[in-house]
């Protein structure tokens, strides 16, 4: 996913519900991490975080309450809210809300008073219990720029008029409470040390005997390390105890509980966890829950029945892990666990509330109303995993694609009546045939994948996430990262979905192909506060989650509600545990990483060094709050990151009606720096690259506009001729960019995806004509998001062409393309025509610094001027041309020799290759 627009996404953001999924998203992709919107393809926020663009100065504003707020005040629930560089701007803010109503809603400002802007939302809305989300944002819709972080109000437990403070999540029930001194984080580094923070200068902070710390603490001494914050040494805690801090200040006594931090780093073990058999036959259950204080195992039989066994399980002090044996083989028995824990501010123990198994290998989110259960398996009934020769990165020609896609559109040669319909074990069926081309049926399914010529099929989440099979779903909701997603097996409730997805992998590493999981490790499925518990949350929420220290609410930079603390030496480990799973008995061949930016480099290292030789890459960016971003992993080998700078200069934005070189838009400057894999200065434009194996080329991805539906959108006037012959063009340029490439399934036969109001998707209308296309698919219905095989059929030469090419970069012809590393500005050349800014010719391998092999390529977006090429093709290279607007072949066309230019029609392509 690149960057979402936030429809859909507030429904879910803060609350975890059900079904919805950080697809929803809005991505940065600048170099530094930053969540500008420069297209990453998912659309349109410019930042989630504190507001640092808004359209005003900060200044007083005159007036009291307009008449358009509601006169009879107990008719609405009232927010205030205060933002001093938005001030100017109070008239034209809007609050965005969800939850309250269906299924959100835009509230605009009805006024403002001396407090700041007021807005009114009508109580009818509410039901007793429910908690809205609200976020503040300039004018209407879901364009932006949004304002800060999300906030909560909860009917029952909040008053009906509250006040919001910049930078502030809490809601208070006065103006002045709001304005109040706050403690805004205390730390706990050491079992004798707090870091306390304030928001504000204040006296006595260095004066232990201002400060309190319950229940059964002393604070001994406090050192002023600056005029906000002060470090205390205080009497020997328990980490199984629940703290609060006060302090005496002048404006009353102020209190916080305690954010566990370097405290925990001590618990770093390599110990067994999860579920598994000795050799004697008997069962083991081991946890890590460093802070709980009782931990309890409950068998049952069957997925829904009551607990039939419990067994409390022992905790080691020196690891933080909880375990216990039970005697005998429990293979086919269902177990849950429940934790008690500290209770103080922040804290998330519920002693009655099941929890999965984080280690589980099949574990329930939503299986017949019941959540929170695992399964035990014997792994030893798991046949060994297979093993592929993976061409190296640089060779890569992933397929991006989703198991309900493949097996389930119209025309896949499967039908709702066929038990492996929307299934793994439909990705295993051969001989599967579609609509027909010129009387013969295509070729669907695996056979497709086989007859494309792709190296790996990249599938989008295949673990566990609260799934709802009537429904389809992305899948980027993790709610268990060692379990298969039941949804896509033969039995949901059982271990059928890991021996299923087994033979998912078998199938494809029979016919040379690799598997490539997207992994989701940046947030999970338990959303913020008021979401669900599975695991995570329940076993301790201030370890596995970076929250805020004053108010405890989740970091949410992943634009869904948390942020896994990949940095936690023990949440670390379970990536890297996991990834080992995925690896060693499943045999998966790499890993694309949602919202990479999100886990911190150490982590990052760490799988580079567990993983030398597997495909690794991700997204350098978050909605808000990347750690990192493009560039600052190229030296971190074999990790890559999305080229969305590629995917920009060749079509444009990922769903405004702007274009890119294909569309006759655009810099040549700037393609030439992106065919090089963004690794190489040409002219005055820079790439972020040290190699071209640094990025992995995209045109298009499964969210944000399908690359046929953004040239209906950015294209007025286009015939289907032009539009397929600009998928060529477009084709042409990423299957002869050097390093790894990316396809979105079904480009390569201009897969649609149409809006329908089913979804929770985000229309967006074509250039001309009443086609409106669908650029948030995560949630929208099968109709929108299968696989069409007629579009296979009706563009079967745009298949024919793109297998050809991807044919030509995986032979002999394609070395040039190969690169392993950095390569010199003298590997490429490059040949323009004067009186055609819209045509390009690149020769690849210009320096023979990569063997003999050469690459000619030359390509006009001009619909209406041919280009003419003035470029020597000496005999004794043995140029011949292998590809042309028509079709590929690698035989050769025609031979070369001796041609002095070359004429390219208009939206046409000439591909020539050298033997020697």
């Amino acid at each position: 996913m690149s960057r979402r627009g936030w429809i859909g996404l507030l429904v879910c953001v803060g609350f975890g519900i059900l079904g919805c999924d950080d697809e929803v998203r809005s991505r940065g992709d600048q170099d530094t991490g930053s969540p500008a919107d420069s297209g990453g393809s998912d659309s349109g926020v410019a930042d989630s975080g504190v507001a640092d663009s808004g359209p005003g100065d900060a200044g007083a504003v005159d007036g009291g309450e307009d008449p358009g707020c509601a006169v009879t005040p107990t008719d609405v629930l009232r927010v205030h809210y205060q933002n001093a560089s938005l001030a100017s701007a109070y008239p034209g803010l809007y609050m965005w809300t969800w939850n309250a109503w269906s299924p959100e809603k835009d509230v605009p400002s009805c006024g403002v008073d001396e407090f700041g802007a007021i807005f009114d939302v009508p109580r009818e809305h509410f039901t007793p219990g429910v908690t809205m989300g609200f976020k503040f944002k300039k004018g209407p819709g879901t364009a932006g720029p949004w304002y800060e972080m999300d906030r909560a109000w909860t009917e029952g437990t909040d008053p009906w008029e509250v006040w919001v403070v910049q930078g502030d999540v809490r809601v208070y029930a006065s103006a002045a409470d709001s304005l109040l001194p706050k403690i805004t984080a205390v730390y706990w580094d050491t079992l004798t040390e707090l870091a306390v923070e304030f928001d504000r200068p204040l006296p006595g902070i260095d004066d232990a005997a201002k400060y309190g710390l319950q229940p059964g603490a002393l604070v001994e001494a406090a050192t002023k390390v600056s005029d906000v914050a002060a470090v205390l040494t205080v009497s020997p805690l328990d980490l199984q105890a629940g703290y609060t801090l006060s302090f005496d200040s002048p404006d009353g006594l102020l209190s916080s509980g305690l954010l566990p931090r370097r405290v925990l780093d001590g618990f770093d073990s390599d110990a067994p966890l999860g579920a598994w058999l000795d050799e004697q036959g008997n069962s083991h259950f081991a946890v890590f829950a460093p802070r709980a204080t009782e931990v309890v195992l409950h068998t049952a039989p069957s997925a829904t029945a009551a607990a039939q066994t419990t067994h409390p399980l022992v905790r080691d002090a020196a690891t933080g892990i909880w375990s216990v044996t039970v005697p005998g083989n429990l293979d086919g028995t269902y177990y849950w666990y429940t934790v008690a824990g500290p209770q103080a501010p922040g804290e998330r123990f519920d002693p009655t509330r099941p929890l999965n198994d984080p280690y589980a290998l099949v574990a329930l989110s939503s299986f017949g109303g019941v959540a929170g259960r695992s399964l035990f398996v014997d792994l030893s009934r798991l046949s060994p995993a297979t093993q592929l020769a993976r061409p190296p990165l640089e060779g890569l020609v992933a397929y991006e694609l989703h198991v309900r896609d493949l097996t389930g559109g119209p025309g896949s040669g499967l039908t709702a009546a066929d038990p492996e319909f929307r299934r793994y074990l439909g990705f295993t069926r051969a001989g599967l045939t579609g609509p027909a081309h010129e009387g013969v049926p295509v070729k669907t399914g695996l056979d497709h994948l086989v007859e494309l010529g792709v190296s790996a099929v990249q599938l989008l989440p295949v673990q566990e996430f609260p799934a709802d099979e009537r429904e389809f779903n992305w899948g980027y909701f993790t709610a268990n990262f060692f379990s298969p997603e039941g949804m896509y097996s033969s039995a949901p409730e059982g271990d059928a979905r890991l021996f299923e997805l087994k033979q998912l992998i078998d199938a494809l590493h029979e016919r040379g192909i690799a598997v490539i999981l997207d992994v989701v490790f940046n947030h999970s499925a338990e959303g913020s506060a008021g979401g669900p518990a599975y695991n995570f949350k329940g076993f301790d929420s201030k370890y596995y989650y970076r929250q805020d220290a004053g108010t405890f609410t989740y970091a949410a930079g992943s634009g869904v509600g948390n942020e896994l603390a990949s940095e936690r030496p023990m949440m670390r480990r379970y990536i890297l545990d996991c990834l080992r799973f995925w690896t060693a008995r499943m045999g998966v061949d790499g890993f694309r990483f949602d919202l990479a930016g999100l886990m911190d480099l150490d982590t990052v290292r760490a799988i580079a060094a567990e993983f030398p030789d597997r495909y690794l890459y991700g997204e350098p960016w978050a909605a808000s709050g990347a750690l990192w971003g493009k560039g600052a992993v190229n030296a971190i080998d074999p990790w890559a990151v999305f080229d969305d700078t590629f995917r920009d200069v060749v079509k444009g934005s990922p769903e405004g009606t702007d274009g890119g070189f294909v569309q006759g838009q655009g810099e040549r400057e700037k393609l030439k720096v992106a065919i090089t894999g963004n690794s190489l200065r040409v002219g005055s434009t820079n790439g972020w690259a040290s190699a071209p194996t640094d990025g992995v080329r995209y045109l298009d991805a499964h969210d944000n506009l399908t690359l046929a539906d953004k040239l209906d959108v950015s294209i007025h006037g286009s015939s289907p001729e032009a539009k397929e012959a600009r998928v060529k063009l477009a084709g042409t340029i990423l299957l002869t960019s050097p390093g790894p490439v990316m396809l979105h399934a079904g480009v390569e036969f201009l897969r649609s995806k149409p809006y329908s109001p089913d979804g929770d998707g985000r229309p967006i209308r074509a250039a001309v004509g009443e086609r409106v296309f669908d650029a948030n698919s995560y949630r929208s219905s099968d109709r929108t998001n299968n696989l069409d095989w007629n579009d296979k059929a009706n563009h079967f030469e745009v298949f024919q062409y793109y297998a050809g090419l991807i044919g030509l970069r995986r032979g002999e012809l394609g070395q040039p393309l190969r690169v392993p590393g950095a390569v010199p500005a003298s590997y490429f050349a490059w040949h323009e025509d004067a009186a055609n800014p819209h045509a390009l010719g690149y020769t690849l391998n210009a320096d023979q610094s990569n063997g003999a092999r050469r690459l000619r390529v030359f390509v006009n977006s001009s619909p209406t001027l041919a280009a003419t090429f003035a470029v020597d093709f000496p005999a004794a290279a043995e140029w011949k041309l292998v590809a042309n607007s028509q079709q590929v072949d690698l035989a050769g066309l025609e031979a070369a020799s001796d041609l002095t230019e070359t004429v390219v029609e208009p939206l046409g392509v000439r591909i020539y290759a050298a033997a020697r």
